[in-house]
């Protein structure tokens, strides 16, 4: 791979029922290099919740690193910077989401696989519903209030996040169960419930197949689509 050779693509917003009007939201932009990740084009002075997965060829398996960031945009600048001391890795994948507003993007080296997979994430109550792969997982709740944050979490059918603990091809996650993203910031306590405008952002670490989406609920309460 040559350094600085990268991939994007820029999820839309669709809005959902519950959501404010639909509007031109700006998306953030995911740059790859030899040594660093730059999520730029964010809202100036704010953060960044940054997901990314790697994996290193080894003799016959893969090493999976799993990255997740919450990073602030301390200069004002609109964008920040993840240094990567082993390097980039050509088999990766990462996503961006912009705390202040919800806007996201994925990229990947131009060698990696395909990048984004379209799937419905529904949601029931506080649980995250028929989910599949070894997912890194993050909840996105954007906003300038007290309740602004990012959550994450390692989902792996009958794994400890999966709430039946069943081997049976499916999982789904409390969102109590998440952790707070990274440790750059203090943030509140994880949301009991999900909310119009929340973000689920995925990545599989076997295929590096990501998807950012906003939650539907089974009810009809909390609806959205593909970003």
């Amino acid at each position: 791979m040559k350094p600085g050779t990268w991939t994007a693509v820029v999820c839309a917003l669709v809005a959902g029922t519950l959501s404010a009007p639909a509007v031109a939201t700006a998306q953030p932009e995911v740059r790859l290099a030899a040594e660093e990740v730059v999520v730029a084009a964010l809202t100036p002075g704010g953060s960044a919740a940054l997901l990314g997965v790697m994996r290193w060829p080894l003799d016959y398996v893969h090493r999976i690193e799993v990255i997740d960031r919450l990073l602030v945009d301390e200069d004002g600048d609109g964008s920040v910077v993840l240094e990567l001391p082993e390097g980039l890795s050509e088999r990766s994948a990462w996503t961006a989401v912009d705390l202040a507003t919800g806007g996201a993007a994925l990229a990947a080296p131009e060698d990696s696989p395909t990048l984004v997979h379209p799937v419905t994430v529904y949601v029931a109550d506080q649980t995250l519903l028929d989910l599949h792969g070894y997912l890194s997982l993050m909840v996105v709740r954007p906003g300038n209030g007290a309740d602004a944050g990012a959550w994450f979490g390692l989902v792996d059918d009958g794994g400890g996040l999966d709430a039946d603990g069943l081997g049976d091809g499916v999982s789904s996650v409390q969102l109590g169960s998440l952790a707070p993203v990274g440790a750059t910031l203090a943030l509140p306590a994880v949301p009991t419930q999900f909310a119009a405008g929340d973000v689920v952002v995925g990545i599989d670490a076997e295929s590096l197949l990501a998807f950012v989406v906003t939650p539907v609920e089974r009810n009809g309460a909390v609806t959205g689509g593909a970003r």
